[in-house]
């Protein structure tokens, strides 16, 4: 999208715009109407097309945006696993350390003590509810700016609505200008018939 798209700017200028034409226009508005609003339309028109090219390059920054999310859940996801496997690693090492030192009485411990240090001392595994929550907390600043970028396609979204039919109102008011345009051709024709009999 080029650099001077501003949607205040759209907004502000569509406010300027006035389809309308009066029941029973003169003629000096009727010339200056047909002289503008093919300009008008081709202004709606253009304004139309910055519009969705806007919406179609928010559309595509979401998508991007939701990839970028989820590939930071899955490492997130990764990360705790691999933390819960080094810990594990270690656990098991000093269990089989215990072990060896227990069945060559250098240390003599109570069985039910031994069953509390193994129980106290093994890493829980997290839960895939654990990993979804942890991941989903760690890029909530993600999904904010999803949410964000999606406000703003409804905003573009409803000017876009706002350029169409206001589109449609100045092609209604073409109709119409054409119209009065000719019933003062058929006056004028009629009026230099009369003035000739």
């Amino acid at each position: 999208m080029e650099e001077t798209f501003n949607i205040e700017e759209i907004k502000r200028a569509l406010t300027e715009l006035e389809p309308e034409i009066e029941v029973n226009p003169e003629i000096e508005e009727i010339k200056k109407r047909l002289g503008e609003i093919p300009s008008q339309v081709y202004y709606l028109s253009q304004r139309g097309l910055e519009v969705e090219k806007k919406i179609s390059d928010l559309k595509h920054t979401i998508k991007r945006k939701k990839i970028e999310r989820e590939t930071a859940m899955s490492n997130t996801r990764m990360e705790l696993l691999k933390k819960y496997n080094q810990k594990n690693k270690l656990y098991l090492e000093q269990l089989e350390e215990l072990k060896g030192e227990l069945s060559s009485g250098k240390k003599k411990l109570s069985q039910p003590f031994i069953n509390d240090f193994i129980k106290a001392n093994r890493p829980e595994k997290p839960t895939q509810s654990v990993l979804d929550d942890f991941a989903f907390v760690r890029t909530q600043s993600k999904a904010t700016e999803i949410l964000d970028l999606e406000k703003q396609i409804s905003n573009y979204e409803h000017l876009l609505s706002s350029l169409r039919i206001l589109t449609e109102k100045y092609e209604t008011t073409k109709y119409a200008v054409n119209k009065h345009a000719d019933l003062y051709i058929a006056e004028h024709r009629n009026g230099m018939k009369g003035q000739s009999m």
